[in-house]
């Protein structure tokens, strides 16, 4: 009989594909925190409400503060649930702020696999 521990291993890897403009997306490892469910429910619970948080007035919305916004919310998200990355660039806070600010999809493309990585655990179970 095959011998596991019940405790998940703390971090997980997946390949993200990466989105580039003009080009074809790039499949890059990132490495997660793993999370139990009450850890990801309030990690979850903490972007909603900095979500509503960070609503804006209608006579107060231009693009550029739209386009702050999301980078500020993918920039969170990422440091809260990524600890490693494939690129070349280090991963600190400057490269995460570079990834969102080239490129939106790539940051939602991130988020997304994270989701998907528990979205999949629990149909496989």
């Amino acid at each position: 009989m095959a011998k596991f521990k019940i405790a998940q291993n703390p971090t997980f890897t997946i390949d993200v594909s990466i989105p580039r403009l003009g080009g074809d997306p790039i499949e890059v490892k990132f490495t997660y925190r793993a999370l139990g469910r009450k850890q990801l429910a309030a990690l979850y619970d903490k972007w909603s409400d900095a979500s509503k948080a960070s609503r804006l007035d209608d006579d107060d919305i231009t693009f550029s503060l739209l386009a702050e916004a999301d980078m500020d919310t993918q920039v969170q998200q990422i440091k809260d649930v990524v600890v490693g990355w494939g690129f070349d660039d280090e991963f600190n806070e400057e490269s995460i702020i570079a990834l969102c600010d080239t490129s939106a999809h790539a940051a939602q493309a991130v988020i997304e696999a994270y989701h998907l990585a528990y979205a999949e655990q629990r149909t496989k179970n």
